[in-house]
């Protein structure tokens, strides 16, 4: 309460409206003797807000997950423009956006955009940008025993990068290359002489 120029006054208190609608309270005040006074407090809705932080996310070549923080007063729904990365579907107010993500098993970095959408306010837009998997190259077995007739024979190659393949031999020739996992194949000429040799 408070007094102005002689007169009590009693403040009604309110919180602040943090959602868009305008929303309505109703007072009674009653005395003995005489009849209640109803009189009525409208609080007009905050303007709609939608906000995502951090902008952009950066994460490991591994599988994971990581998160984004939402503020808003809305309701909304989220996308995520790469099949490798999935997210919450939606939220209402202010909240959390879970991306999960998958290997990145390319020697390229790669990007997701991630749009947050809601009715009547511009959408908002962050990304999750995944590091580039270590180049892997193997090639399997490390030897291989052939007779003295000409043939072949073939070597398997495991990597996630693009190869090359030379032998040091002019008797057996060999894939040039080749681009993620896949066999080498080496071509050799018969061997005229009593001695093994090695390419």
């Amino acid at each position: 309460p408070f007094i102005v120029s002689g007169k009590l006054y009693k403040a009604a208190s309110y919180d602040e409206n943090d959602g868009t609608s305008a929303r309505t309270a109703t007072i009674t005040v009653s005395a003995a003797g005489v009849g209640n006074q109803v009189v009525t407090l409208v609080q007009i809705g905050s303007d709609a807000a939608l906000s995502v932080a951090p902008l952009n996310r950066d994460v490991s070549f591994a599988a994971g997950n990581t998160t984004f923080s939402v503020t808003s007063n809305l309701d909304w729904t989220v996308e995520s423009d790469a099949v490798w990365c999935e997210v919450t579907a939606a939220g209402s107010g202010s909240g959390i956006i879970t991306a999960t993500y998958q290997e990145n098993t390319a020697t390229t970095l790669r990007l997701a955009t991630i749009t947050v959408s809601a009715a009547g306010i511009p959408n908002q837009t962050v990304t999750l940008t995944q590091a580039a998997a270590p180049v892997a190259l193997a090639v399997n077995p490390l030897n291989q025993d052939v007779s003295a007739a000409a043939g072949n024979t073939v070597f398997s190659v495991t990597s996630n990068a693009d190869w090359l393949a030379e032998s040091e031999a002019g008797w057996c020739l060999v894939t040039p290359g080749g681009s993620g996992n896949g066999n080498l194949i080496a071509v050799y000429q018969a061997n005229q002489s009593n001695s093994p040799r090695t390419a």
